[in-house]
């Protein structure tokens, strides 16, 4: 480690006071790799939080090489990458980069750095001082994946979604503009607002108190005989004053509820989103129509009003009345703003309405304006023509576009003329193609480019034609498919295999083997398919070879080990071997035929909207069926394994054990968990001594009514959805099991000491984690029991057992917008639907959230018509609902998506539905911006659960120490939604709160969708007034700053804004986990080792948490090698499958045996690590953690074939007593 002084580290302290070890809290946020015209390369390195880093001696260790400078007084801010900020990194100097680009004299720039950035792509990483990666990403150039705009042709790779992995290809695009936005955030998310009407604008009116129906509000009606007048319009008390002007056009009251407003204005700019900000005064209900939809209503109830409906009773006083997104329904040319106004009874004697309005827009994308379509070569190779497409709802000119073909747009075609909206339109050219068939084409709006693609034309195809994208996809990311046929302005009809469809894929088998994968192939036509030369050119690698087949209706497996698959499956159709390997968090399979076209392509995912069992826990993938859109997760299921397995008897002999805390003979339990997700079959449970006699265990084939063990078995917490099923104890687990309340227990009668017993059980696995540990209360008797998992998991070669007799509809990104609406503002689902049926029915389930749980189901139709709903463009696939039913400040509403297809099936988005739907809150009130705000809804039912889950009406389900996750709807900065999130409580028995305080907690995400890179957090209110220890807000990120700098590993950790449900704004702090992902980050394959987290050892002597006894957990070695005496206190937190504590009991043996020697115990511990560790927490005097006074809040870690060191955790109780000694004395402690 350097030298470094202690002035230094003192004022880096005051300066940062921070983590810096971060995955996606660092990221590049644009990189220029191959610049246009000699001008430097360079990288931009955003912060993303409000964190800052101590930068000083970071490098870029691949790529290029560079090492950021030390910290020096004379410039200090040149050390720290500070809050939200982004800084350059350059191959050149300072000042030779600014010349080159335009970048903010505040942006800091820092180089110039060895080497250059390959052109062809590379990986390019970032890693802090002690070598811990922050930032990765591998670029490419293949037009594919990644645009050939940045590759020399002017513009730069730009970061799409900041918070939504920075290291894979979906996520970066290319710049809208040359040269990108280096220091600055993307153009393309700055915008501008624009005022349309004011409080005193003109307005044609109609008072007379008569029924006008409905067209009144459509573009089209003729309101030639309505009066016109300036606002503001009414009448009021003399005591409620109206803002200037004033009343201006005055209205009479008296036996009329409503009066009607129509205002004309024309929009003349392009945009690609549009909002409309509507303020002023209102009494006393309003709604809202733009060009006959309505947009907003505030004051009135939800459906159907008329000219009779009263509106709610309310106070003219100027405030924002409507918010909302228009960008379909705004047109260029002539628009009608409608607004009615409706009196809380027509006797009122007041009535008003006034409005200044406003539409803010985002400028168009171009890139979604106009494309490049269709490529034609003539006799010679050349390109003779162009075919460009327009697939917006707008006409667009083409008097600034051109076409070209070299990256510097010498050979740029001007183009003129018009393409109508949804219209097809070539131009000729006369483009050349390399020799070896490589071609570029451009679509260039000055130097600025719009669209652009390469083609390989190795196989003399006379055209490249392209297919239409999914909404939202970069329009760079299209498919082409070669030929020898065209579709010259028309739409394009590519020919094209669809028939072989990816039916089934094994990514993640239980054994975490590579052999076990597999990828299942369909042929769903008619005759049968040769696939001599195809290849899957992503995931895996495969050709292939001559003479391969498969017949039509028939089925064909792609294997890691075709050997290994033969020996398990039997006689199926089965080639191989693929080389690579599936990668576990899902990624892109792609099949192309023998001339490079596309066939079928999935990008799966672990978990979410796709099948959860397929993540491991022993199911593969399964296509529901071969018609339905296999790129959407709700097209797949888990393979069904429940017929695999066999029950087996297991049976187990020890000696009852004295344990050295506390031992019992009587009072006794018989305790089984499950190490992870997971459901077995458990039956004939005896424990009898010496294999005979009486069964000890009691009622061992009921399930308890009540929460008392001795009535049969008690499940709880995690175990909650164990059930009794015909006397077989059905083992449910939805996470990691303990001896605290995420158990099975049954009580067992009395026993003694040093006798031999024989635990006998029947059991079968179903799915998930195959380790049960089964143990005694006081852990005097127990073991762990592996239940054998089958080999042949999945249907490879044969029909999927999950499939369905007709095609379902199949559904992607089902949202709801505003992500946080105010209250009286109208809340819009949407859903892209696609269906190989006519479909019958898409809906939008919703109800209010309630205390019980069990409201009723209302269903809203949803439409793509362009008009019902909030439908804003008909026939585009999107489906859109609009809900007015949830208006009050803090009302919760839960919502699923429903789509039926006329004889086919039916598909749910959640894919749980009513078990698990999506939520969302109204809520007026602000968080401030000056950090990431973390917004968690879940349902009031659930959180009654964390308070009065050991209660009868949760049946006893949740005690306090339950660690049950609960469904919630997690949003992040007001605007990013995660649904079918998770939270929990947390905390010790002695901290954990014990009503429905959500102080310290965890959340999870589903794997389908992860909020920068990471799965889990930890939210804590250590110091602030809600949290245990020193009510300082730094003292846990002083000892993290400490060890950083003193080469040890730590966790990210980052101030956040924190609401749950209507709770008042809360300051957390959000904590990375010690789990797989911080040991990966740390070290190489760290999930690989042993990572225990330390722990009290507990016995709880009632089922609701509260009386219980401890101890601390310490080095101390308890006569016994089995792992069951030490787990509880030692809780294994990876590789829970294989339960190794071998190496654990180890150290402790040699510790508690004082049986080493310097030598041995080096072999053991990491030394340093160690002492670092314990010298920082003891100069701080955080006398609650294992080296000092307690045997808790610390995390001991075993690299795979390396030494035991210590991890920091939950360090919040410091600087309390000055004269705290560095090391404690729990046993084994001084020993070491």
């Amino acid at each position: 480690m350097k030298p470094f002084s202690a002035l230094v580290f003192s004022i880096k302290i005051i300066l940062c006071l921070c983590s810096t070890s971060s995955a996606e809290q660092v990221v590049f946020s644009e990189i220029h790799y191959n610049p246009k015209g000699g001008k430097p390369e360079y990288i931009e390195i955003q912060n993303l939080t409000a964190t800052p880093k101590d930068i000083s001696h970071w490098r870029m260790s691949k790529g290029v090489e560079f090492e950021f400078p030390d910290f020096n007084e004379a410039e200090p801010d040149r050390a720290f990458l500070k809050k939200w900020e982004r800084i350059l990194l350059s191959s050149v100097d300072e000042v030779t980069l600014r010349k080159a680009y335009s970048i903010p004299a505040s942006t800091k720039v820092y180089g110039p750095w060895e080497g250059s950035l390959n052109n062809g792509g590379e990986l390019i990483v970032l890693e802090d001082k002690n070598g811990v990666i922050m930032a990765q990403v591998e670029y490419d150039d293949d037009g594919r994946k990644w645009p050939i705009a940045a590759d020399g042709a002017g513009h730069t790779l730009r970061l799409v979604h900041e918070n939504r992995g920075a290291k894979h290809w979906k996520n970066w695009g290319v710049s809208l503009a040359p040269d990108g936005t280096p220091g600055t955030a993307p153009a393309e998310d700055a915008g501008q607002t624009t005022k349309i009407i004011g409080l005193g604008s003109v307005w044609k009116y109609d008072q007379s108190g008569s029924d006008n129906g409905t067209s009144w509000r459509s573009v089209e009606f003729n309101d030639s005989s309505w009066n016109e007048g300036p606002g503001i319009f009414g009448k009021e008390g003399l005591s409620n004053k109206m803002p200037d002007p004033g009343f201006q056009t005055p209205w009479t009251t008296g036996g009329k509820f409503t009066y009607y407003l129509r205002k004309d204005f024309d929009w003349g700019g392009a945009f690609r989103s549009a909002r409309i900000l509507i303020d002023g005064v209102f009494d006393d209900g309003i709604v809202v129509y733009l060009n006959g939809q309505e947009i907003g209503r505030k004051l009135m109830p939800a459906g159907p009003v008329n000219w009779q409906t009263p509106g709610q009773r309310g106070e003219a006083k100027y405030g924002s009345i409507i918010q909302g997104d228009i960008t379909g329904l705004l047109k260029s040319g002539r628009n009608v703003l409608a607004v009615e106004i409706h009196n809380e009874r027509s006797g009122s004697s007041d009535i008003v309405f006034g409005a200044d309005v406003s539409i803010a827009t985002i400028p168009p994308d171009l890139t979604e304006l106009l494309t490049v379509s269709e490529v034609h070569f003539d006799s010679e190779g050349k390109v003779d023509w162009v075919e460009l497409h327009v697939p917006g709802q707008q006409e667009v000119s083409l008097n600034q576009f051109s076409l070209a073909s070299l990256r510097d747009l010498s050979d740029a075609i001007t183009l003129d003329g018009k393409v109508s909206a949804g219209g097809y339109k070539s131009f000729e050219t006369d483009f050349k193609v390399e020799d070896n068939g490589n071609l570029d084409i451009y679509l260039i709006s000055g130097d600025t480019i719009i669209d652009a693609h390469r083609f390989d034309r190795d196989l003399e195809e006379d055209s490249f034609q392209s297919v239409p994208v999914h909404p939202g996809t970069l329009s760079f990311r299209k498919n082409w498919y070669g030929g020898n046929s065209h579709t010259r302005d028309e739409a394009n009809d590519p020919v094209r295999n669809t028939d072989i469809v990816i039916n089934e894929i094994m990514y993640n088998a239980p054994s975490d083997r590579r052999t076990a994968e597999f990828i299942e192939l369909y042929n769903k036509g008619q005759s049968a398919v040769d696939l001599s030369g195809w290849r899957f050119v992503d995931g895996v690698g495969f050709e292939f070879p001559p003479g391969t087949n498969i017949g039509p209706g028939s089925f064909l497996v792609v294997a890691a080990d075709a050997e290994w698959i033969r020996d398990n499956y039997g006689d199926i159709p089965v080639i191989g071997n693929f080389s690579g390997q599936l990668r576990d968090s899902g990624e892109l399979l792609r099949m192309e035929d023998s001339n490079g076209n596309l066939v079928d392509q999935v990008y799966y995912y672990p978990s979410g909207d796709w099948p959860e069992h397929a993540d491991g826990d022993g199911s593969s993938m399964e296509l529901k069926h071969p018609d339905m859109d296999n790129e959407s997760p709700v097209a797949w299921a888990d393979s069904d394994e429940s017929q695999k397995s066999r029950m087996q008897t297991f049976t187990y002999t020890d000696i009852f054990d004295r344990v050295t805390w506390s031992p019992l003979t009587g009072g006794q339990e018989l305790h089984m968990h499950l190490v992870g997700d997971a459901h077995m079959l458990i039956k004939n449970v005896s424990m009898k001594l010496n294999d005979s006699g009486s069964n000890l265990v009691k009622n061992p084939s009921v399930m308890s009514s009540s929460n008392s063990s001795a009535n049969g078995w008690v499940c709880q917490g995690t175990h909650w959805g164990s059930f009794v099923e015909n006397g077989v104890l059905n083992l449910v687990s939805d996470g990691h099991g303990d001896n605290k309340a995420n158990r099975a227990e049954v009580d067992l009668g009395n026993l003694s000491f040093d006798k031999d017993y024989t635990l006998t059980f029947d059991a079968k696995w179903l799915w998930g984690k195959s380790r049960l540990i089964v143990q005694t209360l006081d852990h005097g008797f127990g073991t762990s029991f592996n239940i054998p998992i089958p080999n042949n998991l999945g249907t490879p070669g044969k029909p999927n057992s999950q499939s369905i007799e007709a095609a379902a509809p199949t559904l992607v990104d089902a949202f709801h917008s505003p992500a946080v609406p105010e209250p009286s503002e109208p809340v819009k689902i949407t859903v892209r639907v696609d269906s190989s049926l006519n479909l019958d029915t898409v809906r939008v389930f919703h109800r209010a959230d309630s205390n019980s749980g069990n409201g009723s189901w209302s269903r809203t139709t949803m439409y793509d018509n362009g008009s019902l709903g909030g439908d804003v463009v008909a026939g585009d696939g999107i489906f859109t609902a609009t809900l007015s039913n949830y208006t009050k400040q803090g009302n919760i509403a839960q919502f699923y998506v429903e789509a039926e297809a006329v004889g086919g099936g039916v598909t749910m988005m959640p894919k749980l539905g009513p078990d698990r739907p999506a939520m969302f809150i109204i809520d007026g009130r602000k968080m401030k911006t000056n950090l990431l705000r973390e917004r968690l809804i879940l349902s009031n039912y659930d959180r009654r659960a964390m308070s009065s889950g050991d209660s009868a009406t949760y049946k006893y389900n949740f005690p306090r120490m339950s660690n049950h996750f609960f469904n919630a709807t997690f949003i992040a900065n007001e605007s990013e939604i995660f649904y079918n999130a998770e939270i929990r409580k947390s905390g010790s028995p002695f901290t954990r709160d014990g009503g429905s305080s959500l102080a310290h907690g965890k959340w999870k995400l589903p794997g389908d969708r992860l909020f920068r890179e990471r799965r889990r957090s930890v939210f804590d209110a250590s110091g602030t007034s809600e949290g245990s220890g020193t009510p300082r807000f730094y003292d846990d990120r002083i000892a993290r700053e400490w060890m950083y700098q003193l080469g040890h590993p730590v966790n990210e950790m980052e101030f956040v804004h924190f609401v749950v449900n209507g709770d008042a704004f809360k300051l957390r702090e959000d904590h990375e986990p010690i789990s797989n992902d911080f040991m990966n980050r740390n070290f190489e394959n760290g999930s690989d080792g042993t990572l225990l987290r330390i722990d009290d050892e507990w016995r709880f002597t009632d089922d609701g948490g509260n009386s219980r006894q401890s101890r601390n957990a310490d080095w101390s070695y308890k006569g016994s090698d089995n792992p069951i005496q030490y787990h509880s206190e030692w809780i294994m937190r990876s590789r829970e499958q294989d339960y190794d504590y071998s190496n654990f009991i180890e150290f402790v043996r040699a510790i508690g045996t004082r049986k080493f020697d310097e030598e041995t115990i080096n072999r053991i511990a990491d030394r340093d690590m160690l002492c670092i560790n314990a010298a920082v927490r003891g100069y701080d005097a955080d006398w609650d953690t294992i080296t000092l006074n307690r045997g808790k809040n610390a995390y001991f870690y075993r690299p795979k074939g390396g030494k035991w060191m210590l991890i920091h955790w939950d360090g919040d109780r410091v600087f309390g007593n000055s004269g705290e000694t560095i090391i404690g004395g729990l046993s084994g402690i001084r020993t070491y």
